[in-house]
């Protein structure tokens, strides 16, 4: 029944034992069996002596409950067996626990000793942000009162408009110090790593890098000598080749120590190639040569850019920065101290604090084990680990003190595996996993080697064929460099030859499915969509065929049997923003999706609205949430009554304009305001009353807000996240801080943090559906199908951005912020960290490929979508060898999945063209295959015709670029707004209002038209004069008085405008610099520049009484907006306003001006007191090409 393997992991002695379990090869099972072998042999040991530590609840119940049902097994055989009665009365105080259940178990046992309150809690998480938040606001404010030089000098520097980046930047040093077993031990070796300048293991980190580098330009020189070597006129080119293949070997060998290398690259120079070299040669064979010679030079600039400095530089850069971490180091004590200070008063602890709360209990402060670890320790005859890998430095602490490591009794069962370690984000520590596969001796029955490896590499979970692809692909990529360990003949998958499978006949490829994005047939905005949609359509198609085709999948209970939609799985990296649109083509196809993960709820349509409500009754001054919420359909407010409530009351909040429109008109619009002011007076009054889940409930009834909720276009989904909402609420009013405010308060917190939920799910997993599921969500699940998605989408790099970056044995890296010139660069130590924390992610993610493609047990598909598909095609051909693995820098340039999938599949059959086709090894077979976009379409969906155009676009439900039919654009230009007149104009332009005026003098009968016709160009006269009042016009815009005193600054004044695009060279000629010149340096233009406030091009939106425009509508109580833009208005000496109108003119008629302009000059005149409460007492108009300023 068991393996070798597995019987030695079962049988093996207590000692130290790692047992490295490839996927699917039953470890949980041995882990299992090994347990119940020592409580039932007569010299093994009660199960209340073993110790199961796990990572989930679920996989130590499943382990309890394995043991449990076997006792109560043998029972029935032999149930007189006092042993077996004996273990099952004891299985109510066995430990199988998670961790933190573990450590938790400690803190109760000691509370005591560790100064809690014997009823303390666990905080809820929300809770501890909002106490987090708390306690670095009370931390900054201390040491701004202090005035702390270091302090200031640290927020100056690294602070733009607000100090919370700085703030969150301590938060996240706090948390990552936590992840070390002595938090504060770990931040004093960063401060005294700045303050020695100890720069060893940076520039070792960047020199390996070099020499990465270097190695590829060697390889591109040979390369490029190889195909030289085929045309006999090359001898030039391959004797300068040569030359430079020479340099770059002293290059590598320079690399030995820093100061050689500078010194090296320093005096680099290369010689400029001569064209005549290559000009014999055959053109295309030479031009393959100068591209692998310009690749290889790129790589020397590159380490050139790293190698820039001499390293007493970089010592330097380290000690200046000293002051700066140790400034940080001291907010990150204070911000500990009194976060614990909070927690303590509300007598509460967090996760983190159940490990280091436990290490308390368990060494003192000297480092030395405490007598409550030795009396543990001995309690535990044997502890065993589940998911070693993903275990952290503070973890590994705790086991060895509980262990009897320090008695010499190794006596911890560790397993798992390093290939499958996917939680860098939760801290996980690999290393600790892989360092000990590398120390450990393999397991050997006569040797009696306290610390040994057992390897479990049989699979059991899949089919052949899935197996090698897994093989065939890793053996090329995972490497020391990149995955962190090497895949060789010990992690390799072997096929159980024993499986179920081997009575099956069809033989099952592996199918690698690129689909060719071709640009010029999407929109150019909505690249992201398209690419999502291209390949959910895709994954559709193959869905519907694997079920229409009625395929044949295994089922441990009944055989062979056709497959279902349960038996398929979408794996993705992340499924953040790709899950509605898969939502929406599966829809068409008629194949039934879950995921349980959608978009986050908060940024929903109904919650979002529900969230400005509640903080318009917290706080009604708050101008943005008032008119957001006067605007839903609840409240039904329109622009008109916007403008009509603001011009009441120009200069207050919008909230005390409401009241005062509401108190002095009795108009429809009042009453309006009325009812919404009750309702609003009633519900901030029941906030101080009820509980946060109650106050919401109370609203949601009171204002029919889920009457509201059903007119969206998704309802039964907006129902559900309503619903979830208040179940937030319900769990938030749990903590300490209570009510509405601290629960809108913590909502906030979240969408500022992205920390956003998903939304309510509307289908049960456990029903006959597709899975969509992020790779993390699959760990430890398996699939008869499993489709790997987004193959082709780039990898993100979060972690190495910002000031501050962290590494667990880098430290910290910062880039240099200079406090006189704030010119930032990075430090040695940051250009370390970022590179090293690139190729661990890179690491990471070839292990999270790994946990993807071996969740498949009979079929598995890997697909994504690229732009110019064979042109990278052609760059992974090139990549292919028949050599493993692949090189370091061909995985380090790894920025997909397909980066590595596609150069491993191609190396098995170089000789193939057209890529497309099978690619056969000896255990499996992948079918490489390529479509273009353009070629999906939805003829095979399940969608009626009135449908399908809408269908064809891919952007179903609620997107906010959703498209709409003529219809409704139609509705959308043709909607008669209430309160709308036919005689009576709702806006004007200023323009518009001039050209009125004009047609009332002409006795013309006025129409209003809501949309002007296009000015057609009646002459090149007209254009030019156009474009000359335009250009001087923007001029104007820009210009400085202060800084102009002759014309060559106005021409350098054009000049800038022309290079930043902002005006035409053809149309700066039209200028007339001379006049621009006598405006400057006119009477107006003096004033203009003594001016204490300047004002260009401001524009307005004023409300009139239309009987005020025009005696046409003096029987009308009707209002019209006039909208426009005041060239120029400066304050004048008498602390008024002076109004300047430029106009380009031709006439010089001071009095046709004026009739022409006067009524437009009132109209900004009284824009102008309107909306600054000043008086305008002067009004000119500036004739520029006249020469005339003309008052009004």
């Amino acid at each position: 029944m068991w393996t070798i393997e597995q019987s030695s992991a079962i049988n093996a002695p207590v000692a130290n034992l790692l047992v490295s379990a490839s996927a699917g090869s039953g470890k949980t099972a041995v882990m299992t069996e090994r347990i119940i072998k020592r409580i039932i042999d007569k010299d093994g040991c009660d199960i209340d002596k073993i110790l199961v530590m796990t990572f989930t609840n679920a996989a130590a119940s499943e382990i309890k409950e394995r043991i449990n049902a076997n006792i109560m097994k043998k029972l029935d055989e032999t149930p007189d067996d006092i042993r077996l009665k004996r273990q099952l009365a004891l299985c109510a105080n066995s430990h199988f626990s998670t961790i933190h259940s573990f450590c938790l178990d400690i803190i109760k046992s000691n509370f005591n000793t560790l100064g809690l309150d014997p009823q303390f809690r666990t905080g809820d998480p929300a809770e501890i942000e909002l106490i987090k938040k708390e306690a670095i606001d009370n931390v900054f404010e201390s040491f701004y009162e202090s005035g702390d030089k270091g302090f200031l000098r640290l927020v100056s520097s690294y602070t733009k408009r607000t100090d919370s980046a700085l703030l969150d930047v301590i938060i996240k040093i706090y948390d990552f110090s936590r992840t070390f077993p002595e938090p504060d031990k770990w931040l004093e070796e960063v401060v005294n790593q700045y303050k020695n300048g100890d720069i060893i293991i940076y520039e070792n980190i960047l020199l390996k890098k070099a020499s990465f580098m270097l190695q590829k330009a060697f390889s591109l020189y040979k390369k490029a000598l190889s195909l030289c070597s085929l045309d006999k006129n090359s001898m030039k080119f391959s004797e300068f080749l040569s030359e430079e293949t020479d340099l770059c070997e002293e290059g590598i060998k320079s690399l030995s120590d820093w100061d050689s290398a500078y010194e090296f690259f320093d005096l680099l120079k290369f010689k400029t190639r001569s064209s005549s070299y290559t000009k014999i040669m055959d053109p295309e064979l030479a031009e393959r040569c100068i591209n692998l010679r310009d690749q290889a030079k790129k790589h020397f600039s590159e380490v050139k850019k790293i190698i820039s400095l001499p390293r007493s530089s970089f010592v330097k850069g380290m000690k200046d920065a000293a002051g700066y971490v140790e400034t940080v180091y001291s907010l990150v004590k204070a911000f500990a101290e009194e976060f614990s200070g909070l927690k303590t008063k509300k007598n509460l602890v967090d996760y983190t604090d159940y490990e280091h709360l436990a290490l308390k209990c368990l060494v003192d402060e000297d480092g030395n084990r405490t007598d409550y670890a030795k009396i543990l320790s001995e309690s535990f005859e044997e502890i065993y680990i589940d998911e070693y890998q993903d275990c952290n430095n503070v973890q590994e602490r705790i086991f060895t003190l509980v262990s009897r490591m320090d008695e010499g009794q190794n006596n911890i069962f560790m397993v798992g595996d390093a290939k499958q370690s996917i939680y860098k984000f939760r801290d996980a520590d690999p290393t600790l996993f892989s360092s000990k596969q590398k120390t450990y001796s393999k397991y050997d029955p006569s040797d009696s080697s306290d610390c040994s490896l057992i390897t479990l590499n049989k699979n059991f979970r899949s089919r052949k064929e899935v197996l090698g692809a897994v093989n065939h692909i890793f053996s090329y990529i995972m490497t020391e460099d990149v995955g962190e360990i090497m895949y060789n003949e010990d992690e390799y998958l072997y096929y159980n030859e024993e499986s179920d499978y081997t009575d099956i006949d069809t033989y099952r490829t592996v199918d690698v499915d690129i689909i060719n994005y071709e640009k010029e047939n999407f929109p150019e905005d909505d690249e992201a969509l398209t690419t999502d949609s291209a390949e959910a359509l895709y994954i559709a198609k193959k869905i519907r065929h694997l079920i229409d085709s009625k395929t044949l999948v295994y089922d441990k209970n009944i055989g062979l049997r056709e497959i279902r939609y349960s038996d398929i799985a979408i794996l993705m990296r992340s499924l953040k923003g790709h899950t509605q649109v898969y939502t929406d083509v599966f829809k068409m196809y008629s194949i039934p999706l879950f995921t349980d993960y959608n978009e986050g709820y908060l940024y929903s349509e109904e919650i979002s609205s529900l969230i400005s409500i509640i903080k318009v009754v917290l706080n009604p001054l708050d101008d943005i949430e008032l008119v957001s919420t006067l605007r839903l359909s609840i409240f039904d407010f329109d622009e008109n009554d916007f403008l009509k409530i603001r011009l009441c009351d120009k200069n207050d909040y919008f909230y005390n304009a409401l009241k005062l429109y509401e108190s002095t008109y009795k108009d429809a619009l009042g009453l309006k305001i009325k009812n919404f002011l009750d309702t609003l007076n009633d519900l901030r009054k029941q906030s101080k009353l009820l509980s946060t889940v109650g106050f919401i409930n109370y609203l949601i009834d009171k204002i029919n807000f889920n009457e509201y909720v059903m007119s969206l276009s998704l309802p039964n989904q907006a129902i559900a996240n309503v619903r979830l909402f208040t179940k937030r609420a319900e769990e938030f009013g749990s903590t300490d801080f209570k009510g509405i405010f601290n629960f809108i308060h913590f909502i906030d917190e979240n969408l500022r943090e992205k920390k956003d939920s998903p939304s309510a799910s509307l289908i049960d997993e456990s029903e006959n559906v597709v899975r969509l599921m992020s790779i993390h969500k699959s760990k430890g699940l398996e699939f008869p199908v499993v489709i790997l998605a987004r193959c082709a989408r780039e990898f993100n790099s979060f972690e190495s951005r910002g000031n501050f970056i962290l590494h667990k044995k880098l430290g910290l890296g910062l880039k240099y912020s200079d406090i006189n010139t704030h010119f930032s660069y990075p430090l040695i130590s940051y250009t370390a960290i970022k590179e090293l924390i690139s190729n661990e992610n890179l690491s990471e993610e070839e292990r999270v490929l790994y946990v993807a493609l071996t969740r498949a047990r009979e079929k598995l598909i890997m697909v994504g979508c690229m732009k110019d598909a064979y042109k990278h095609m052609s760059k992974y051909d090139s990549i292919a060898v028949s050599d493993k693995p692949f090189p370091a820098d061909v995985l380090l340039d790894g920025k997909c999945f397909f980066d590595w999938i596609l150069p491993s599949v191609l190396s098995i059959n170089r000789d193939n063209p057209t890529y497309v086709g099978t690619y056969k090894t000896e255990d499996t077979a992948f079918v490489l295959s390529i479509c273009d976009s353009h070629t999906l379409d939805l003829s095979d969906a399940d969608i009626s015709d009135s449908d399908y155009d809408s269908a064809l676009n891919l952007r179903i439900g609620d997107s906010k670029d959703a498209l709409i039919t003529s219809d409704e654009l139609y509705k959308k230009f043709t909607y008669i707004y209430p309160g709308y007149s036919d005689d009576i104009p709702s806006a004007f332009t200023v323009t518009e209002l001039k050209e009125f005026y004009n047609r009332i003098d002409n006795e013309e009968q006025y129409s209003y038209i809501s949309v002007p016709p296009l000015k057609l160009r009646s002459s090149d006269v007209e254009d030019h004069s156009l474009r000359k009042g335009t250009v001087t016009h923007l001029l104007l815009k820009y210009m400085d008085f202060s800084k102009i005193g002759s014309l060559s600054d106005i021409e350098l004044l054009i000049d800038e405008m022309i290079n930043k695009k902002f005006i035409a060279k053809d149309d700066a000629l039209l200028v007339d610099t001379a006049s621009l010149l006598n405006l400057v340096n006119s009477n107006i233009g003096n004033e203009i520049r003594l001016s204490p406030a300047v004002y260009r091009e401001f524009p307005f939106k004023i409300l009139k009484a239309s009987k005020d425009v025009s005696d046409k509508f003096k029987n009308s109580d009707e209002t019209i907006v006039i909208q426009g833009a005041i060239d120029l208005f400066f304050e004048n000496s008498r602390g008024n306003f002076t109004l300047v109108d430029y106009k380009t003119d031709k006439s010089d008629n001071e009095e046709q001006i004026k009739a022409n302009y006067k009524n437009q000059i009132l109209i900004y005149k009284d824009a102008i007191e309107q909306i600054t409460g000043k008086k305008c007492d002067e009004c000119y108009i500036c004739l520029l090409n006249n020469n005339k300023i003309i008052k009004i």
